[in-house]
């Protein structure tokens, strides 16, 4: 009888850790950041000299393989996003470069973000207009 008792429990058990799968499976792969604001950030980052980066810096820790609104805090550092009430995508709202000290310029296509309200460069030597 104890036996029975164990084997519908792994039983049990088996039925809903399937189910919890199915549902994360057949959920829409939906990407957390506006795709358009994911692309300023890859062309952004494409804009500074990958020599004059080094490693411990915000920007070297860009990791285009995951979502930059998910993983801000972690693969995105300087990256802030809002966080949307509903299921629209987050959007990018400040980006933080302070103490890089890399060359680089800044890509027209920053403009793109327009929900960003901070933006911050201290000791820079960034070249163009922002316009």
């Amino acid at each position: 009888m104890a036996n029975q008792r164990v084997s519908l429990s792994c039983s049990g058990l088996s039925s809903i850790v399937v189910a919890v799968l199915i549902t994360f499976i057949s959920r829409p792969a939906h990407s957390r950041t506006l795709e358009s604001d994911t692309e300023v950030l890859r062309s952004f980052k494409a804009s500074f000299d990958p020599n004059s980066v080094p490693p411990y810096l915000f920007i070297s820790t860009w990791d285009f393989r995951m979502d930059p609104c998910e993983s801000s805090g972690e693969l995105f550092l300087g990256i802030l996003c809002s966080t949307p009430v509903d299921n629209s995508s987050s959007r990018v709202t400040a980006i933080d470069l302070d103490g890089i000290g890399s060359d680089g310029f800044l890509p027209p296509v920053i403009g793109n973000l327009t929900e960003i309200t901070a933006l911050s460069f201290k000791q820079k030597q960034l070249s163009r207009a922002i316009t």
